[in-house]
């Protein structure tokens, strides 16, 4: 029997990546997710933290091929916010721990007291 792999396809990347410039659009002068390349290295990094939410992501990504990513995200608000806040978790995880993005917000992360 083989075993799901533990990282996501190029296919499942691809439809996370539309979703995350839903969730993550460029504004001002922080940086869209695609912008960043939210769904290749930095979301692995994510889901090495959060290794639990990959099914969710994998569910997610099936689900969205072939519709809007906008259509999606206003459907799982409404029909399985369960859903939304796992993957608003895996996304914004991954956003922030950019240093590109925490250099923009003026945060060098935790420092010892």
């Amino acid at each position: 029997m083989n075993a799901a792999p533990q990282t996501l396809t190029p296919d499942e990347r691809q439809a996370l990546s539309a979703i995350a410039d839903v969730l993550i659009p460029r504004f001002a002068h922080m940086p869209s997710a695609s912008d960043v390349e939210l769904c290749g290295p930095p979301i692995d990094r994510a889901l090495g933290a959060r290794p639990d939410l990959l099914a969710t992501a994998r569910s997610l990504a099936k689900q969205a091929r072939g519709s809007h990513a906008e259509d999606i995200v206003r459907e799982i608000e409404v029909d399985d916010p369960k859903t939304l806040n796992a993957v608003l978790q895996l996304m914004a995880g991954a956003y922030f721990m950019l240093p590109e993005v925490r250099s923009i917000l003026g945060y060098a992360g935790q420092e010892r007291r």
